[in-house]
């Protein structure tokens, strides 16, 4: 069994202390998904990263640039949100992942998914009517959620304890929701895009585990 608050989650750490490792961790990873996810052509099912980067850069189509870099806001910040919950409950790199670190990968995680929640409701104000499915118009109300809660943990370990692990349940759900094909029955998105499901379901069930134990 385990009680968790933000002392016990990042370690002893100032709530302003950021470090240059966990914000190298955070840009590595919006690169990747900016590259990997970006980069892949769905309607070809091949990676034409140059084609994509230019399409996106270019700003040509405002819109379709603006969503692009919106998916990987998002992406990206379930997976540093993840990633920092992994770390401190599997101890992986322990000698090298302190608790400034994980603090800032989950601080810089929570940023990038507020600023994804923000711009998808300002974007997708449609998506709460009916014209949309009813897990997409579920995920307009999960996200924020996820981020409330999130933030709730982080400002006050009060809340930490049930804040941090079900902010990143929520923020998983609202993942599985959005791209749910409800034929296929299952989440469809470009490949990278499954490694931040991966890592914040691991982080979600290694977390509901060890709490059973």
């Amino acid at each position: 069994h385990i009680s968790v608050h933000s002392s016990m989650v990042f370690g002893q750490v100032q709530k302003s202390s950021l470090n240059n490792q966990g914000l190298v961790t955070a840009g590595a990873t919006t690169v990747a998904y900016l590259v990997l996810y970006c980069g892949y052509d769905k309607a070809t099912k091949q990676f034409k990263i140059s084609q994509k980067m230019k399409e996106i850069f270019s700003f040509k189509n405002t819109r379709f640039s603006l969503n692009e870099i919106n998916k990987v806001f998002g992406l990206s910040g379930l997976s540093l949100y993840g990633m920092s919950i992994l770390s401190w409950l599997t101890r992986v790199g322990a000698n090298n992942v302190g608790p400034t670190t994980r603090y800032t990968m989950f601080t810089s995680g929570l940023a990038l998914i507020t600023a994804h929640g923000c711009y998808s409701l300002l974007a997708y104000t449609d998506r709460f009517t009916a014209k949309y499915s009813p897990s997409k118009r579920l995920a307009m109300v999960l996200g924020p959620l996820a981020a409330t809660a999130a933030w709730a943990g982080r400002v006050d370990k009060a809340y930490a304890k049930n804040g941090v692990p079900l902010g990143l349940l929520l923020a998983l759900l609202h993942f599985v929701s959005m791209e749910w094909d409800p034929v296929a029955k299952i989440p469809k998105c470009r490949p990278f895009g499954y490694t931040s499901m991966f890592i914040a379901g691991a982080a979600v069930v290694l977390y509901a585990v060890k709490r059973l134990l």
